[in-house]
Parts: C-alpha cells; sequence; structure tokens
C-alpha cells in the first residue's frame, strides 16, 4: 500500500481513538508518530502503545518523543478499513457505477464526491436510497458531495475499523 494511504487512515484512525499528536516521520519500513511534551500524558502514551505504537525515544524536533509502527502492522490495522471500503465501493457500483472519489472526513463520516451528468437523478436517488446524505453540491450541477456514517458502514458490513483485535 503507498504511504499516503497509509497516512490518511492512519490519521482518521489515531484521532478516532482520541490520541494527540504532532505529525509523522518515516523510517524505512516504520512510521512514525511524534507526541510533544505536553501531550505525553499517561492516558495519552497508553492510547498510542494500545494502538500498537512503541517508544523509539527522543524526535528530532525538541521536547518531543518518538513512536512507531511498522508499515507491515500497519497494513494489517488497516485491513479492516479497507475491506470495508472495498465492500461500499461495490455497493456504490450497483447503481450504475459512477464515477466518484472518497474520503473519510474528520467527523467520521464516509465522504464520496460524485460527477452528475446531465439530468439525471438516477445516483443521486440511488445513494439516498443506500442511506447517503446530500452535503452539498457544485453550482455548475456537475459534482455532488454525500456522506455517510462510517458506524452505518461498520454496522452493515460487521466490520469495526478500529478495532483491530481478531
Amino acid at each position: 500500500m503507498e504511504i499516503t494511504k497509509n497516512l490518511q487512515l492512519e490519521t482518521w484512525r489515531l484521532n478516532k481513538l482520541g490520541i494527540r499528536f504532532r505529525m509523522f516521520e518515516q523510517s524505512p519500513g516504520m512510521l512514525g508518530i511524534v507526541i510533544r511534551e505536553s501531550d505525553a500524558t499517561p492516558e495519552n502514551i497508553h492510547k498510542v502503545e494500545e494502538a500498537g505504537y512503541v517508544s523509539s525515544g527522543k524526535s528530532g524536533k525538541d521536547k518531543a518523543r518518538l513512536y512507531e509502527i511498522s508499515i507491515e502492522e500497519l497494513e494489517k490495522v488497516h485491513s479492516q478499513m479497507l475491506k470495508l471500503l472495498e465492500l461500499e465501493c461495490k455497493r456504490i457500483a450497483t447503481i450504475g457505477d459512477p464515477f466518484f472519489r472518497y474520503r473519510i472526513s474528520n467527523d467520521d463520516e464516509f465522504v464520496i464526491n460524485v460527477l452528475e451528468e446531465g439530468g439525471d437523478d438516477s445516483i443521486s436517488i440511488g445513494l439516498t436510497e443506500m442511506g447517503y446524505s446530500s452535503r452539498s453540491w457544485n453550482p455548475r450541477g456537475d459534482t455532488a458531495e454525500y456522506v455517510i456514517p462510517i458506524s452505518y458502514l461498520e454496522e452493515l458490513y460487521g466490520i469495526s475499523v478500529v478495532d483491530t483485535s481478531d
């Protein structure tokens, strides 16, 4: 998996777990998060360790610590989210295979930007029937944004994307 996808999913996961961190650092085969001294509370460090990170000592940044996880382990952690995204993309394709881009929002929603061509409302109707809500649309009328809670998708597919226990 490419590192940018890892970072997007990992940022979402760490935020979901309530982990406070400053930034990512990458070394061969490893991904690290920098924890400021002010954020190194026992509660935050416990969450970091529960998320699979181990202390690697001081960061190159002043008054900060580095915690790392292997890219291989990170891919295992993200496998549930990737499975959920794959299933949802297949479900969306059942309404006519629309062209769309997706992202995970900071408020725990799966957001898709859909290219809507012409006056055909079948895509918007299909997405609404699937549980999506329209969030915004482009004034030109060719792009619309739809959202659905990740929790709804977790329930629908029986997949927990944050709990990585087997």
